[in-house]
């Protein structure tokens, strides 16, 4: 394959990532996860961060998680927020 094949998928791959977390759906969601957090959250301004880089291992700000996810995305695994409050269904 060459060179110039190569960059043009990154380039779509990247361009349909970046749209997708520029839909209105995902900002909605993050914005839902956010509130879920705080909720939830014992100093309410701070909560472990579930981007793809940070992996709820880095303590942030609720605004610097909220920027982290735009621009990272969220952990395709992070389904259940039990690191932000939320419990299995069998645990409830």
């Amino acid at each position: 394959m060459s060179l110039l094949i190569l960059v043009v998928i990154y380039v779509f791959v990247m361009c349909n990532l970046v749209v997708c977390r520029m839909s209105k759906e995902y900002q909605d969601g993050v914005e839902e996860f956010i509130e879920f957090a705080m909720r939830h959250s014992e100093d309410k301004k701070t909560t472990r961060c579930p981007c793809k880089k940070c992996c709820n291992v880095a303590v942030l700000t609720l605004e610097e998680v909220q920027d982290h996810l735009m621009i990272h995305g969220i952990m395709s695994s992070y389904k259940i927020w039990f690191f932000h409050g939320e419990r299995a269904p069998n645990e409830v």
